[in-house]
């Protein structure tokens, strides 16, 4: 038996952790088939989407894809049935043949206190041995790894889902790719405690461009439409609109869609701007008959008191 001095001030928890098998639902004796199915089923269940604001749903969710990631890998599985919640440390070991995280190694328990200085208590037993097994349980955090990710226009536009697998990691994830996000917009997602930034390109478009929040397109239309007025669709990134041409439109003039251009990035229901440049398209195999108004067109401008400009 072990005596605690109350003089170290042990936190003491009242309630043992979750084994992954109980948060799943299922036996130790089950197989791969059976944790898979059990996985997704709770995984629906407990989806944050399904969810939405319920945050012991989304603790829930966190708990189920930890032990899925861990009983789904036949290694980390066994290091799991063998040393529990410790298997990480485990797996850290030098191979000395002992590891004092296992819950069977001299009838020791650890498993309700927290903040032991692990260390010094076993360097009485083992000597300077057990510094190494400390060493391995204050584990240093992963160090972030980035990705590349290549969206178009339309999906910045709308938000759309990757599948993302880093170099480290065996397993791949779904990730929400919010809208609004441009080139540079980095996002931070957390695989088996390794910080991922994905970085964001947003491959250009054949027919709009974009700049900043704004978006911006062309639109030809005849000579005598930009002369006399008339009203033009544009088909904008959500929906199509009917533009109103004034007559004596000139070309290369800029009309403004408010609110129709790019989501703002964290920003719920603002959008930037989508302007419309006039681009007037110039007649090409003119007939005689129509050389002969445009002759007369411009008699009647050049006379005087008529202003061309």
């Amino acid at each position: 038996m072990i005596f605690i001095d109350n003089r170290y001030k042990l936190k003491y928890i009242d309630h043992m952790e979750k084994e992954f098998y109980e948060i799943l639902g299922i036996p130790r004796s089950s197989s791969e088939k059976e944790i898979k199915q059990a996985y997704r089923r709770l995984a629906r269940q407990y989806h944050p989407d399904v969810n939405k604001n319920d945050k012991s749903a989304e603790e829930k969710f966190k708990q189920i894809n930890e032990a899925y990631e861990v009983l789904s890998d036949q290694n980390k599985r066994k290091l799991y049935d063998s040393y529990g919640h410790n298997w990480k440390q485990a797996e850290g070991m030098n191979g000395d043949g002992f590891n004092p995280f296992a819950h069977n190694n001299m009838g020791f328990n650890f498993g309700g206190f927290q903040n032991i200085n692990l260390g010094n208590m076993f360097d009485g037993f083992f000597g300077n041995r057990s510094q190494n097994y400390q060493s391995s349980y204050n584990q240093t955090k992963p160090k972030p790894s980035e990705v590349s990710v290549d969206v178009s226009l339309l999906e910045a536009f709308t938000g759309c889902q990757r599948i993302v697998k880093t170099p480290s990691n065996t397993k791949s994830v779904e990730v929400k790719i919010p809208p609004g996000v441009d080139n540079g917009s980095k996002i931070h997602i957390n695989l088996s405690g390794t910080d991922v930034y994905l970085n964001i390109k947003v491959t250009p478009h054949h027919q709009y461009l974009r700049k900043g929040n704004n978006i911006y397109i062309d639109l030809a239309v005849p000579y005598y439409d930009a002369i006399i007025g008339t009203e033009k669709e544009v088909t904008t990134l959500s929906k199509k609109v009917m533009l109103k041409i004034p007559p004596e439109s000139q070309n290369d003039q800029i009309f403004k869609l408010q609110g129709l251009g790019m989501p703002i990035l964290g920003e719920q229901e603002k959008n930037g701007d989508f302007f419309v440049q006039l681009k007037s398209i110039l007649p090409t195999g003119l007939s005689d008959k129509e050389k002969e108004i445009f002759t007369s067109l411009k008699s009647l401008r050049e006379k005087p008191g008529v202003t061309n400009e």
